[in-house]
C-alpha cells in the first residue's frame, strides 16, 4: 500500500484551504473596530464620515449615500487627502466591496498609522448594505 497519493491529496487540501482563506479580509485590524451591517447602519443614520475605498468605477456605480472616495489602490490615498476628508478627532467608516475585498482593512491600518483614533472597519461592505436592503444612490 503506498501512501504518496494520501500524502499529496492532504498536502493539496491543505494548500487549498491556505488559498481560499487568504480570499477573505481578515476579520480584524489593529487600531480599528470591526463593525457588522447593522452596526455601521447605526453609525450611518448617527452622521459618521463613510469613506468608500473602492475603485472609481465602483464608487460612480453605486456607494452609500453620502460616502466619500478616497481609492485605497490609488497614489491619492495619502494622510493629507485623508486630512481633508476628515480630521484625526473625528470617526471614520471604512469600506469596499465585502468580506472577499481587503481594501477596507488596508485603509484602516494606514489611517490608524497617521493617527487617526476612532476608525470602524465595515468589513462586510456595500455587498452586506445592500443584501440588508439598505439604499445606495
Amino acid at each position: 500500500m503506498k501512501k504518496t497519493p494520501f500524502i499529496v491529496m492532504c498536502l493539496f487540501l491543505l494548500t487549498a484551504n491556505i488559498v481560499v482563506a487568504e480570499d477573505f479580509a481578515p476579520l480584524q485590524v489593529p487600531g480599528a473596530i470591526t463593525v457588522n451591517t447593522l452596526t455601521a447602519k447605526m453609525l450611518f443614520d448617527k452622521g459618521y464620515i463613510f469613506i468608500d475605498v473602492r475603485k472609481s468605477m465602483d464608487f460612480n456605480n453605486e456607494r452609500i449615500p453620502g460616502a466619500r472616495h478616497l481609492s485605497i489602490n490609488s497614489d491619492d490615498f495619502t494622510a493629507r487627502n485623508l486630512q481633508s476628508m476628515a480630521n484625526k478627532d473625528q470617526a471614520l467608516v471604512f469600506y469596499c466591496n465585502g468580506i472577499r475585498c481587503s481594501g477596507s482593512s488596508r485603509a484602516s491600518q494606514k489611517a490608524a498609522e497617521w493617527g487617526w483614533r476612532t476608525i470602524y472597519y465595515y468589513r462586510e461592505g456595500i455587498l452586506g448594505w445592500k443584501e440588508a436592503g439598505f439604499a445606495v444612490e
